[in-house]
């Protein structure tokens, strides 16, 4: 069910903090409606460049890899919109896919490709939806989800042209090429710009000798 009875709106204007950078020149992209690949490192806030898309677009639709990380987006999300999540463990949430005051979805990569190639019920649930966002994207890579992530991807490009998509990753070896394949802008930075320093802190514990010793 929806977990957030009266979400607070989202709104730039209401942020503690100004943008940073590299989310300004997302926003921009996403203003221009093209599909955007976003590989940031942890602590970039990529996750303002989605609620961002998923405020000016319209209804959306969230993707994750887990059941687990549906409930975390779940929860995320539905602090400022009204939300649902679709996955094995919220199976009997679709009788309310199509309540007119849910704003987003929450699913799991699997869930979205079975409504996919549903012929009946992709045309009824996409046409609703005016963007998409795959999160953890670097997974494409991987042999178990990432033809699934590609088949979702190519069949919103055939069935469904005007969802406009956003990419997200932490990390992705080869970012422009990764882009270009998906026919999607780029913003990326290296781990090195990170906006908040990672200390790698190592401890050598002494050795506890045993009582034969």
């Amino acid at each position: 069910m929806v977990i957030a009875s009266v979400p607070i709106p989202f709104s730039l204007k209401n942020l503690p903090f100004q943008p940073r950078p590299k989310q300004l020149q997302a926003f921009h992209i996403i203003n221009q409606k093209k599909n955007l690949s976003c590989v940031l490192p942890t602590g970039f806030g990529k996750t303002l460049i989605a609620q961002y898309l998923a405020t000016v677009r319209g209804k959306f639709l969230m993707g994750a890899p887990t059941k687990a990380l549906v409930e975390e987006q779940l929860i995320t999300f539905g602090q400022n919109f009204q939300m649902l999540a679709v996955s094995g463990d919220y199976r009997k949430n679709k009788e309310f896919m199509f309540e007119e005051n849910i704003e987003g979805y929450c699913m799991t990569y699997e869930m979205i490709y079975q409504i996919l190639i549903n012929p009946r019920l992709r045309p009824r649930f996409f046409t609703r939806i005016s963007s998409l966002m795959i999160d953890e994207a670097h997974l494409m890579a991987t042999q178990g989800r990432g033809p699934i992530v590609e088949s979702i991807i190519y069949l919103l490009e055939e069935y469904c042209p005007h969802i406009q998509i956003l990419l997200l990753s932490a990390t992705i070896g080869n970012p422009q090429e990764f882009a270009t394949h998906f026919r999607s802008e780029l913003i990326h930075a290296s781990a090195s710009e990170r906006p908040i320093p990672l200390d790698i802190l190592i401890e050598s514990h002494p050795t506890v000798k045993s009582r034969e010793d």
